[in-house]
């Protein structure tokens, strides 16, 4: 009796050999790479410290279920300050709140959805009254409040907001 090759033969035959291909050299090239070999941007000034927000927790959690803040000493003694961030601005949708509310991340937005660079590399910006149209990277000052009740929400957030 001859044998028909299907779709279904040519799907089992790949999944069989995966656990063989998984033993090889070739697996190297499925494992996670480093932040340094895939040169990612290093965060500088203030953000290596924001950063730090979830040291030690899984990143894999961050979008689908976001661990609680951890904020270490460091960022604690921060609250309440003024501080300065440099980074990129982007508007929240309307609706969000009264105020004009801006998302300030470490790093160019490609996509407004994604986290690139970790929840740690983002702040909320709340800005009293108008905010000046700003290309590329900017400076904020503000006061830095941390957010601890809703995970889900933006660890930091820069109260009285204002370009600098």
């Amino acid at each position: 009796m001859e044998k028909t090759i299907t779709r279904r033969n040519i799907l089992a035959a790949i999944a069989t050999s995966v656990p063989a291909i998984a033993m090889t050299k070739a697996a190297k090239a499925w494992t996670q790479v480093s932040t340094a070999d895939a040169k990612f941007p290093i965060p500088t000034g203030l953000w290596q410290t924001l950063e730090q927000v979830t040291a030690g927790t899984d990143p894999s959690t961050a979008l689908g279920n976001p661990p609680p803040a951890k904020f270490g000493p460091e960022i604690t003694a921060l609250a309440g300050k003024e501080i300065e961030l440099a980074g990129f601005l982007t508007p929240l949708p309307a609706g969000f709140g009264k105020k004009p509310e801006y998302i300030l991340s470490r790093e160019p937005f490609h996509c407004p959805y994604c986290y690139t660079f970790g929840r740690g590399s983002l702040a909320l910006a709340l800005f009293d009254g108008h905010v000046p149209a700003a290309g590329g990277k900017v400076k904020i000052k503000g006061t830095l409040a941390l957010q601890t009740s809703d995970p889900s929400d933006f660890y930091f957030q820069l109260k009285n907001a204002r370009i600098t």
